[in-house]
């Protein structure tokens, strides 16, 4: 199948869902791909929840040495730091990485950041994936599963992005070499 067509193939064939049947989560899965659960975000979504919350994040050295400071808050870029193009690819680069962390504050639990597959989105930061079942457990026991859902929805929410809770499939799917 040429690298297109398989394109197209994957993303009809691997679309995101709402549930999972038992059989298709732990050790005991049919050996689908990776799926994780966690919200959707295209890049504008990931730069708006980031200036929405005022997410300051360190800058690598060479930015550093150019802007004259160690660190940029995503709401209070100047008017020549919003221009740079070196500073606004850093900042869309790890964007995804600093709304985990933020949202991992605010609910206290380890997440994680997946690349989905799809043509929209670049990031979902997902709570567990199907196969590591037993993280789900650890979070309604430790941390309670519906506050922590709530918590990170209603973040989302107030940043303006709407996203909700699915099981995505990681763009590792698109490994070419995998037998479809």
């Amino acid at each position: 199948m040429a690298p297109q067509s398989r394109w197209h193939y994957l993303l009809e064939t691997h679309q995101p869902r709402d549930a999972l049947d038992p059989e298709d989560v732990g050790p005991q899965h049919k050996g689908e791909l990776p799926m994780y659960y966690g919200w959707a975000f295209t890049q504008a979504d990931l730069m708006k929840y980031a200036e929405y919350y005022h997410l300051e994040t360190p800058l690598m050295s060479r930015l550093s040495a150019k802007l004259g400071k160690s660190s940029v808050n995503y709401a209070e870029l100047s008017e020549s730091d919003a221009k740079d193009e070196d500073v606004l690819a850093y900042l869309k680069g790890i964007a995804a990485i600093a709304v985990k962390q933020d949202l991992e504050n605010e609910t206290g639990i380890a997440l994680q950041v997946v690349r989905p597959l799809s043509e929209k989105y670049v990031a979902v930061v997902a709570m567990y994936n199907h196969i590591d079942a037993n993280e789900r457990r650890w979070i309604d026991v430790g941390h309670g599963l519906a506050d922590t859902v709530k918590t990170i929805h209603q973040s989302i929410r107030e940043a303006g992005v709407n996203s909700r809770p699915m099981w995505w499939y990681d763009w590792k799917v698109l490994d070419w070499d995998h037998a479809a």
